[in-house]
């Protein structure tokens, strides 16, 4: 077993031993393993070359309607799921950098407690708001 580089949840490990693995079959453990760590990039291609019809706009002009680079159509492709495709937004690739870039910042600076934000709000309603 490999110990992760992230913080725990749990502040004693012997509480995540009361935790079980999702079992396989599993449609969101289907979910996690057909995209976990994977560059998504191919998938927006796919989808791209499935609508030429789509133009993507210029993101310096940013307005709720456009269609730029980073948004795209995710076809889950899991047999059963009740949703089966997933809008991506280029707000939502902005919002995991700066979640990443956040956690490379603090992760050295405080011991014991895990790293966070907390995102609220809705893309398309209103301004989110990132803690």
């Amino acid at each position: 077993m490999t110990t992760s580089t992230l913080a725990s949840v749990f502040i004693l490990e012997s509480d995540a031993n009361s935790w079980t693995k999702l079992e396989d079959h599993k449609l969101l453990s289907q979910l996690h393993a057909k995209f976990w760590r994977k560059d998504m990039t191919e998938e927006e291609q796919e989808w791209r070359r499935s609508h030429p019809d789509v133009q993507v706009d210029d993101p310096d002009k940013y307005s709720e309607s456009n269609i730029v680079s980073g948004c795209y159509a995710l076809d889950f492709g899991i047999e059963y799921l009740e949703r089966s495709k997933l809008w991506i937004r280029h707000d939502y690739l902005q919002i995991y950098d700066y979640c990443n870039e956040h956690y490379d910042r603090v992760k050295s600076l405080v011991s014991g407690i895990a790293p966070s934000v907390v995102i609220t709000g809705q893309a398309g309603v209103g301004e989110p708001s990132i803690l």
